[in-house]
């Protein structure tokens, strides 16, 4: 009987006190409600990158094939400006822009409205000389500027073919989405084995050969014979990536496998990207070079270029010659390249 009586007196404690913790609650919650201080959470939302900033491209040297660079739009804000200050403002800015001061002037008569383009700016430190002549006029406060970016390729037509694959299929790596927790996000660099040296030689060898046959196209590339990497890829004629022109890429090839003296040659034209290293089976974004020399039309030439420093193999290629179709002119255009690579003891 004790033990019934115990467990029975246990159970009656133990609801007691779940009452009395449901009443606390209850009035907690009472007071929260009539007081006005209900706990309540607060919605951030996460930060985001505003800008992002694409990454660089270099040749196996350093030296910089495509960047993204600041960029300076400047208007003139007509609110208020009387034509002492507009003829002043003109004056000056006519130092610092493509247009003389009647040009800009005629821009202002022209404009629809308070707001005037006149230039944009790539180079900061000139922007900026810009900024302080007008401030030091106390005009500064009729223009404006927005920064924007843009892409350049101090190279120009040098590599040009191949910079364009290589951004259109890197280009998650090298213009990655606006990342958390941080104002700006910066894309990846990415280095080429492609050597600007080698290219430069590459380049000529390609007039020399269109110059010589008339053809509707000349395409050449240089790889190392003992690693496979890429070290020229050209085409001509030229195209530079500056130019805001649209590049129409049906007709120019690029290597993808190759053989040569009985091997398979898997071209390498990326060292890194990224925090990755490139393998040769990472490398489809080289399309297949050969389809555009299989007709009676072209003429191709393929040399083992070997010397005491290095080896290579070199390809020329030209598509229907209209004239001197023989390989002399194959010949000739590859000796360019060759005396090149002696004189730099690359070869």
């Amino acid at each position: 009987m004790s033990s019934s009586s115990q467990k029975s007196n246990t159970a009656g404690f133990l609801t007691v006190v779940s009452i009395l913790a449901i009443a606390a609650l209850l009035v907690l919650a009472f007071h929260d409600v009539f007081s006005g201080e209900m706990r309540s959470g607060k919605y951030m939302d996460p930060q985001v990158a505003s800008t992002v900033v694409e990454g660089t491209i270099y040749d196996r040297n350093g030296r910089i094939l495509a960047m993204e660079v600041p960029v300076y739009d400047l208007y003139i804000n007509l609110d208020g400006i009387d034509n002492t200050q507009l003829d002043m403002l003109s004056q000056t800015l006519s130092f610092y822009t493509s247009y003389n001061q009647k040009q800009i002037l005629n821009i202002c008569n022209k404009a629809e409205s308070l707001k005037v383009f006149i230039a944009s700016y790539e180079d900061e430190s000139y922007y900026q000389k810009m900024l302080t002549e007008v401030t030091s006029y106390g005009l500064n406060t009729f223009i404006s500027t927005t920064k924007s970016s843009k892409r350049i390729y101090p190279a120009q037509f040098h590599l040009a073919q191949l910079l364009l694959e290589v951004e259109s299929s890197y280009s998650d790596i090298l213009n990655p989405r606006p990342s958390y927790g941080e104002q700006i996000t910066y894309g990846s660099d990415i280095v080429l084995t492609a050597d600007l040296d080698i290219q430069y030689f590459s380049d000529l060898a390609v007039q020399r050969v269109f110059s010589l046959q008339n053809p509707q196209l000349v395409v050449s590339f240089i790889m190392d014979k003992n690693t496979s990497e890429i070290l020229a890829l050209s085409t001509y004629p030229f195209y530079d990536l500056n130019s805001q022109s649209t590049v129409d890429m049906t007709d120019y090839a690029y290597l993808k496998t190759f053989e040569f003296e009985g091997k398979t040659y898997e071209a390498l034209p990326v060292i890194s990207a990224g925090d990755f290293v490139d393998r040769h089976e990472d490398s489809a974004l080289i399309k297949e070079l050969f389809n555009s020399h299989a007709d009676e039309n072209s003429s191709s030439l393929v040399l083992n270029m070997s010397g005491p420093n290095n080896s290579y193999i070199l390809f020329l290629g030209s598509i229907e010659p209209t004239q001197n179709m023989g390989k002399e002119a194959l010949i000739e255009a590859a000796s360019i390249i060759e005396g090149g690579l002696v004189s730099q003891s690359k070869l």
